[in-house]
């Protein structure tokens, strides 16, 4: 199987042939000395997220009854070491199966004192590494192939959410497994878990050698052991960290601020590997960003009236009521003025000094801010018991992530003198949306909202279009930072958009052969037609038919899985429903099992259906393709969606990949158009055009795409 070949194909937008060759995937690594700077970019944001990337806890901010947990603290040297960053672009080798970079790295020097060297001579705390990633899958890839190295054994914990790591028999069934979860742990309510309970059973690395696992685990081994002496993998990962070495964790748990601070992730002099790194600038920029709706801001004014009724923390839940109140009225005098973009959607942008003057009028000035964090500080302390109201009461979960990520933002817009303020736009929009029921499982003293409705909705958007914003805390406090993906090229662009001045940096020879994969761009269909994927020809039936026989004759000549990717749901979707109204779509079913990834489909969903997918594939290669006619499985899917990225296709599962047109992000999505005009203001620091960011954005995810069969050597 590890020599075989693969085929994959491209349908490209008229004159874009030529453009293919160079913008196939490139490897690539970079690295900066000196604390890295970094500026800004842009991507658009899924119309289906990912629902398999590890889902962030709703942030647990106080469990009654709970004590602080134990903060990680790395001393400090006298004389701190410059930071390095270094960004790896690979090429797609054994698939995301390889590490992508293997190092040693000696960061310790040793003709120097020890970190918080002292007269006592405290033991040398040498820097943890922070391996970060996007989904589970891939963590799953990573460690299997740290089993194959001479580190197997090394210390390692997997941080991950309940969605992932929750074993109890009824809150692992659950919808929302943080609130189950939550709730058990509430000392009011007089129940209790006794996974929870159990933890210390799997807190420490020598116990879980003493089970067995004595080398590199992943969930799943951890799982399957929580389950069996009945003990909690998901508070356990926390401990484990505490003393582990390497540290596996989702992108967002080492970018976001608020997730960083909840999980007492502390990167200050540590190593940081960003794999699939090609996803860091919409991660970073995503996470310096926020959406304030009007509704939700009224349920955070109505908990506070109604604390401050019971005197829960009076004061603090009063200064926290007039910063709402404000915004809130703010919203409200500003709603009559938005233009409208479409039949029911309207809109209006603020520039960030714009918003900083709207901050003043609100009480809210750079003068004022570090009072008001203090009373939002307030709210999240541990309860008095000598208050017999601090027991019975508290802020929600949702209320106080919608104030500290207020704040967040507001304290990058003053911070350092208001660099960031004008790596911003703020952009009130108004549509009708989903209004959710407001789920009350850890404070039954609120009146439950009433159930969903789809209602005319405001949201206020921070949206940071420089994510330098946020990656500035983490290239300002780790010693290292690796960055590493098989679509980092061009280099000159991702370190332009991240500005960040790579002083090392290797772009690898590919480790497929010619001889192993053959690549090539389809300009006429079996009829002739001409296969030009632009808007306005997509809508012919010439085009829809003649691409659809192309994809018939792929699946008559090609055994096995045969990928074929659209640049959006809207066209797979499109070309489907024509297949059907013909003869093709029944002629496509005689050759393969013809499968579909589902728009907005649910994390377990999109798993059963890849699970399905594998499964039968591996019939085929078991009873035989030679006297049958069906030969495998054709999977249509769209580029930028789950199975685009992350998912390992190797072998048989992917003899051939087939993409149809260029994912352009859609140019008619505002915070597109707002970052190509920030793009083209800021071209004297350095940046893309606007117009040159927008194509790489495309390029890079068509590159993702075609490497799904790249899956070894």
């Amino acid at each position: 199987k590890n020599s075989s070949s693969h085929s994959m194909m491209c349908l490209l937008e008229e004159g874009e042939q030529d453009t293919l060759s160079k913008d196939l995937p490139q490897d690539g690594l970079a690295s900066t000395s000196d604390k890295p700077t970094v500026d800004n970019v842009t991507t658009t944001k899924n119309d289906d997220d990912d629902s398999d990337i590890f889902q962030t806890d709703q942030i647990k901010f106080r469990t009654p009854g709970s004590k602080a947990r134990a903060k990680q603290c790395t001393d400090e040297d006298e004389e701190p070491s410059k930071s390095r960053c270094v960004a790896t672009d690979r090429k797609t080798t054994s698939g995301e199966k390889l590490l992508g970079v293997s190092c040693s790295c000696a960061c310790h020097s040793l003709d120097k004192p020890c970190m918080g060297a002292t007269d006592e001579a405290e033991p040398i705390r040498l820097p943890k590494i922070y391996f970060g990633t996007r989904t589970h899958k891939q963590i799953a890839q990573i460690i299997r192939e740290l089993k194959r190295t001479a580190y197997s054994e090394v210390k390692m914990a997997i941080l991950g959410s309940r969605e992932h790591l929750c074993v109890h028999p009824e809150v692992s069934r659950s919808k929302n497994k943080n609130d189950g979860c939550r709730e058990l742990l509430d000392t009011k309510t007089g129940i209790s878990c006794r996974y929870y309970a159990n933890v210390q059973k799997i807190k420490h690395h020598w116990q879980l050698e003493g089970h067995g696992l004595t080398s590199a685990w992943d969930v799943e081994d951890l799982v399957k052991l929580g389950k069996k002496i009945k003990s909690c993998p998901y508070f356990a990962t926390r401990s484990l960290a505490n003393d582990a070495d390497v540290i596996f964790c989702p992108y967002n748990y080492l970018i976001d601020p608020l997730i960083r601070s909840s999980m007492d992730i502390t990167l200050k002099d540590q190593i940081i590997i960003l794999d699939e790194a090609h996803n860091i600038e919409d991660s970073a920029r995503e996470a310096a960003s926020a959406t304030i709706r009007a509704d939700e801001l009224q349920d955070v004014m109505d908990e506070l009236d109604k604390l401050i009724q019971y005197k829960w923390r009076e004061e603090h839940c009063r200064a926290m009521h007039v910063v709402a109140a404000n915004l809130q009225r703010w919203i409200a005098s500003q709603s009559g003025s938005l233009s409208q973009n479409d039949f029911n959607k309207a809109s209006k942008v603020w520039s960030g000094v714009e918003m900083v003057a709207q901050f003043n009028n609100m009480g809210v000035s750079p003068g004022t801010f570090d009072v008001l964090k203090h009373h939002l500080a307030a709210l999240f302390e541990e309860p008095n018991p000598q208050i017999p109201v601090e027991e019975m009461m508290s802020l929600t979960s949702a209320s106080g992530m919608l104030l500290r990520g207020l704040f967040i933002i507001v304290d990058y817009f003053f911070r350092e003198n208001m660099v960031y303020m004008k790596d911003y736009k703020v952009v009130m929009i108004k549509e009708f949306s989903q209004r959710k029921g407001r789920d009350n499982t850890d404070n039954r003293w609120l009146n439950p909202r009433r159930g969903s409705s789809e209602r005319l909705t405001y949201s206020l958007n921070f949206w940071c279009m420089n994510p330098a914003v946020a990656f500035s805390d983490v290239g300002g406090e780790a010693r290292t930072i690796v960055l590493t993906s098989g679509t980092l090229s061009p280099m000159g662009s991702f370190a332009s958009e991240l500005g960040v001045e790579f002083s090392i940096s290797l772009e690898a020879n590919h480790v497929i052969k010619d001889s192993q994969v053959w690549v090539g761009s389809i300009a006429t269909g079996p009829t002739g037609k001409t296969l030009n994927a632009s808007y306005r020809n997509t809508e012919t039936f010439n085009f829809q038919d003649d691409l659809g026989r192309l994809v018939l004759d792929v699946c008559k000549t090609i055994p096995f899985g045969v990928l074929c990717f659209f640049s959006s749901y809207s066209l797979m979707l499109k070309l489907s429903e024509r297949w059907k109204n013909t003869r093709l779509w029944s002629e496509i079913s005689e050759k393969k099992i013809i499968m579909t990834e589902a728009r907005g489909g649910m994390k377990k969903e999109f798993d059963e259906q890849l699970k399905e997918f594998y499964s039968t594939i591996e019939d085929f290669e078991s009873s035989g393709i030679e006297d049958r006619t069906v030969t495998g499985v054709l999977f249509l899917a769209v580029c930028r969606g789950k199975v685009s990225e992350g998912m390992d296709f190797a072998d048989n599962n992917a003899r051939a990949v087939i993409t149809v047109g260029i994912p352009f992000p859609s140019f008619k999505d505002p915070q597109v158009e707002l970052k190509r005009a920030y793009n083209d203001q800021n071209r004297d620091r350095g940046l893309l055009s606007g117009s040159e960011w927008y194509e790489i954005q495309a390029y890079r995810a068509l590159n993702q795409a075609l490497g799904r069969c790249l899956r070894h050597r």
